[in-house]
């Protein structure tokens, strides 16, 4: 028997730390996963940042951190051979074009692969969902 899964409750992706509120060191070489904020809207990444290269983004939008954004460049392209694009765009969303460090107005603060992860299993049993 399969095991039913619902949305994540509001607030349960609330445990992440809001930017600012904890020690940042963007210039870190090991960095893999690192949360940028800008007003009401956080976006997680995940992947060889200082390259400029995104392998997951997370994207919370919102008092609530509503997920808006769960999707990877790998499943993006999968979507694309499979002539999925536009429904996995839609439901998903997009990845970055821009390397991280181009950025503007958003401020880095490094995170840990288990937060990130913690919230990017959430974000994506919530959009997977609706």
């Amino acid at each position: 028997m399969a095991e039913e899964q619902t949305a994540t409750p509001p607030g349960q992706l609330q445990a992440i730390s809001p930017p600012g509120s904890r020690q940042s060191s963007w210039t870190g070489d090991d960095m893999d996963a690192l949360l940028l904020g800008r007003g009401s809207h956080l976006v997680l990444l995940r992947g060889r940042l200082l390259q400029g290269w995104v392998t997951r983004q997370v994207e919370l939008h919102g008092s609530e951190l509503a997920p808006i954004v769960a999707a990877s460049p790998e499943e993006w392209q999968g979507a694309q051979q499979a002539g999925d694009l536009a429904e996995y765009e839609k439901k998903y969303g997009v990845t970055a074009e821009l390397p991280v460090s181009q950025w503007e107005n958003y401020e880095p603060d490094q995170l840990t692969s288990q937060e990130f992860e913690e919230v990017w299993d959430a974000a994506r049993r919530e959009i997977t969902a609706r």
